[in-house]
């Protein structure tokens, strides 16, 4: 039971601290000496609580959604974001937060 309680806990923490956004890429910024290339953007649409967002070029899968992102962005086309709000970006005192899932619809 105590094994079924703690999963419960585990779950709703990770989706309390995932949000989405849909917006047009306003800036993207890469940083080639800080976390090893870490990437940095705005939305045209602002979320409540994330000045911009985060892409670790370390996590698997960065460079696949970076090439989104930059195709987003060039073609002006809404993208659709999952953001974790509760890890934010280190290399700023604005809070960019981690983007967790990237996703384009035409």
């Amino acid at each position: 039971m105590k094994i079924i309680f703690l999963i419960s806990i585990a779950l709703f923490s990770t989706i309390a601290a995932a949000d989405d956004i849909t917006s047009e890429i306003e800036r993207l910024s890469s940083y080639s000496e800080f976390g090893g290339g870490d990437i940095i953007f705005t939305t045209k649409t602002k979320h409540a609580t994330c000045y911009g967002y985060w892409l670790d070029p370390n996590y698997a899968g960065a460079d696949k959604a970076y090439g989104m992102l930059l195709s987003a962005f060039h073609a002006n086309t809404q993208v659709g974001l999952t953001l974790d709000t509760t890890v934010t970006w280190p290399g700023s005192s604005n809070s960019y937060c981690k983007l967790v899932r990237t996703a384009i619809t035409k």
